[in-house]
């Protein structure tokens, strides 16, 4: 196993070599501010208060802040992120082939990742995007070799450690806090069934252990951020992302149905909105509902409307936010249809959105030209009457993994983002980070089958074990 340990990491390895150097001809190693970049720039560490009441968590900062003080300033920034998601894409790797014990199979879907959109549309900008991408797939890596293998405490520590990374970088990641126990049940039952043995029992045991790893790390930090600034929460932020979408659908017959204290926010950031609102900015016409408008003004109905109005009222970050949040959730609660509309709205942009970036990316729409063609000759080949065999093997358990991993990141990421925030593509980007190599797994498997086909004459079909 280490000598295909080895070969697989030299293919990894020369894949990262390349894209390195293609990257660093487009240009995509000098870091690019964005919007959001003053805030982790300019990150209070003057005390331990003014960091947990900021409205960012202190993991990206912090980062920033190793890099300034050991080369001086953030140019190397796209390059320490492109090397962290290519250590996690090698972890991948590791974890996949000690779980599914195929060495082919294993390292095709882990190189897949290497051309995510999450990599090569971020790395260069200074957000949390690629390195809480880098965070995530480095946290189901050490999930795999948990669940694949003998259990370690050394996986299971390295599995809670970094699901706080995750959320540490970037608050959207919370969701792993209940995935990993969930899907490490998952594929322990699957794990199992594959090989022949029960699949209940231990995995009860897993599952409460993997939810220690990763709750207390958060509930930690939460009770930590309550005591020193009276917050409970990853972050103050919340906030300020729920009123972005409920504050649109706030109007003049609504002010007086809410709490007493929360009317004078809602009155001032009506005023403001009235003020500042125009036909071009505000899509003016469209029923408040439509979702491009909601996106559209999301940001602005924040920053330019709601945060502003809240400013004037109250003082600090941590209590600016809470006002925010509790304002945006009564309107909710007060147009719980609207709100209902807008997520059956923003689920389907999400899918939307990653369909459309999935086959703009090149070498993705190749791989998805290949799966139809390497499809086609095998229906072409049955037809001719070869029987196809019907046998659990180990590239099949493989697909079978990666499919569940994809969907249930996918699904469980998705709904963090919707609830609170549109799905925008660098939000989307990271959903669908492993569904490529779902996709070179299918297409593994039917380029075996065919040339097992071919090597046995009219009789196709996969061997009971081996590699894929």
């Amino acid at each position: 196993m280490r000598k295909d340990l080895a070969s697989g990491c030299v293919f990894l390895m020369v894949q990262v070599i390349a894209i390195g150097g293609y990257l660093n001809w487009r240009g995509q190693f000098t870091p690019v501010l964005m919007p959001d970049s003053p805030g982790y720039l300019e990150f209070p560490f003057t005390s331990l208060s003014d960091a947990l009441g900021n409205a960012r968590t202190p993991g990206y900062p912090v980062f920033l802040k190793i890099i300034q003080q050991a080369y001086g300033d953030i140019s190397p920034v796209p390059l320490v992120q492109f090397l962290c998601f290519c250590i996690s894409v090698f972890a991948f790797y590791v974890g996949l082939r000690q779980f599914c014990h195929s060495n082919r199979m294993s390292v095709l879907c882990a190189s897949s990742l290497l051309y995510a959109n999450i990599l090569h549309r971020h790395l260069h900008f200074i957000a949390t995007d690629c390195l809480a991408g880098a965070c995530g797939v480095l946290t189901i890596s050490f999930l795999l070799m948990q669940t694949g293998q003998r259990r370690k405490f050394i996986y299971q520590l390295a599995t809670g450690v970094a699901t706080a990374l995750c959320w540490f970088v970037r608050p959207a990641y919370l969701f792993l806090v209940l995935l990993v126990p969930l899907l490490g049940r998952v594929l322990e039952f699957i794990n199992a069934d594959g090989k022949g043995r029960s699949g209940k029992g231990k995995g009860g045991g897993l599952f409460v252990q993997l939810s220690l790893t990763t709750i207390t790390p958060i509930l930690a930090y939460c009770m930590l951020r309550f005591v020193l600034i009276g917050s409970f929460g990853i972050v103050s932020f919340g906030g300020y992302n729920i009123i972005g979408i409920s504050g649109q659908f706030l109007d003049q017959n609504m002010v007086g149905k809410l709490p007493d204290d929360l009317q004078p926010l809602a009155k001032l950031a009506l005023e403001r909105r009235s003020e500042l609102e125009s036909p071009a900015t505000s899509m003016e016409g469209l029923p408040r509902t439509n979702y491009m408008k909601i996106e559209s003004n999301y940001d602005r109905t924040i920053w330019e409307i709601f945060a502003p109005a809240a400013r004037q009222l109250y003082s600090g970050n941590p209590e600016i936010n809470s006002q925010l949040g509790r304002l945006g959730w009564a309107i909710v609660r007060s147009h719980p249809l609207d709100y209902l509309i807008w997520l059956v709205k923003a689920i389907r942009r999400s899918f939307f959105k990653t369909v459309s970036d999935f086959v703009m990316n090149p070498i993705y729409f190749l791989l998805l030209v290949l799966a139809v063609l390497v499809e086609c000759v095998r229906i072409i080949v049955c037809r001719t009457g070869t029987d196809a065999g019907k046998f659990q093997t180990t590239s099949v358990l493989t697909i079978h993994i990666l499919f569940i991993i994809s969907m249930f990141y996918f699904f469980c990421s998705m709904l963090v983002v919707i609830l609170v925030c549109p799905p925008f593509g660098r939000m989307t980007d990271a959903m669908w980070v492993f569904l490529p190599a779902v996709l070179v797994g299918i297409v593994v498997n039917q380029i075996a089958y065919l040339a097992e086909g071919h090597q046995n004459g009219s009789s196709l079909h996969f061997p009971r074990g081996g590699n894929a």
